[in-house]
């Protein structure tokens, strides 16, 4: 007898086309419960009836052959990925023959299912190059003239005071004999109080003047170190004065010191061994005591409390 060819019974529910998932061809044969096999590739694929994406890669196909009189070519696919086509309308089956007979393949017609069409987006249109960077042309730039800056304002600066030489009182016996004479004059200006750690120190502040024929007086820029002084704290102080070319010599308290005429400047200060004359008291008015000093070609020679002094007119140097 010929072989026996058993069929399943043919599902009715519509065909569909099943289609290779590697290859595309239609082409295939069911191997299993949902797989199927690619005669034109030799791909194996599941068909699941959900669409699949395509595997991440081609099948990598082994084939090993076999020697025998009845051995056949057989070929073993090994799929690295598995591809879903579809929906699965009906189960086919295969009918294969008994053990030991030759199997006949049964073909099933199956209907081709409907393309669906998928409208394709228009095509991307191409970018335009953006245009390179080119330097653009230099704009002149508009000078604009700076707002003038306003001059600042100068306080006019104000007249020097003249000296009103009867502002002060003119020392008696403090005056160099010659054509015309010279005179020292002074007045007080007030009191300063300091506190210190011997106790409080009261000092008589003072203003001198030099006045010489029609010249203007000159106001002497006296301080705490020359003489005459600016103040002093004693109401009793000696002053001997004396004159050679261009100089005033003043001696005061314990210092002795050369004013310039012409310059109208200091031009030298010594500091004695001790206090000139008297000096002395804590009085309520001040006495100021003039003398006259004599002075040599060179030098000027006077007697303190710490001994005789020499000092030279030059420059106040002693000796």
């Amino acid at each position: 007898m010929g072989s026996l060819l058993r069929s399943q019974p043919v599902d009715r529910a519509p065909f569909v086309t099943i289609r290779c998932p590697a290859c595309g061809s239609t082409d295939v044969t069911a191997r299993g419960s949902q797989q199927y096999g690619c005669r034109h590739c030799g791909s194996s694929f599941l068909y699941t009836g959900a669409p699949q994406p395509p595997p991440p890669q081609a099948p990598v196909v082994f084939r090993t052959r076999t020697s025998g009189s009845n051995a056949g070519t057989k070929i073993g696919l090994a799929v690295g990925g598995v591809a879903v086509l579809g929906a699965l309308a009906s189960t086919l089956m295969l009918a294969s023959a008994p053990s030991g007979h030759h199997a006949s393949v049964a073909r099933m017609e199956v209907a081709e299912a409907p393309k669906a069409i998928i409208a394709s987006s228009e095509p991307t249109r191409a970018v335009p190059a953006i245009a390179a960077n080119t330097p653009q042309p230099a704009i002149a730039a508009t000078p604009s003239t700076p707002e003038p800056t306003p001059a600042p304002e100068v306080e006019p600066t104000p007249a020097a005071t003249p000296l009103v030489l009867a502002d002060y009182q003119r020392l008696r016996g403090c005056s160099c004999a010659g054509n015309p004479s010279v005179d020292l004059y002074a007045r007080a200006t007030g009191r300063s109080t300091t506190i210190t750690g011997a106790g409080v120190r009261t000092t008589r502040n003072l203003e001198f003047v030099l006045a010489r024929g029609q010249d203007a007086p000159w106001l002497l820029p006296a301080t705490e170190q020359s003489a005459p002084a600016s103040g002093y704290e004693v109401d009793t102080v000696a002053i001997a004065i004396g004159c050679r070319d261009d100089l005033v010599v003043v001696a005061a308290g314990a210092a002795i010191s050369a004013w310039s005429l012409t310059s109208r400047t200091l031009a030298w200060t010594a500091a004695l061994p001790g206090t000139f004359g008297r000096f002395e008291g804590q009085g309520s008015e001040l006495e100021l005591d003039c003398e006259r000093l004599r002075l040599g070609k060179d030098r000027v020679e006077l007697r303190t409390t710490g001994g005789r002094v020499r000092v030279s007119l030059r420059d106040g140097s002693s000796g």
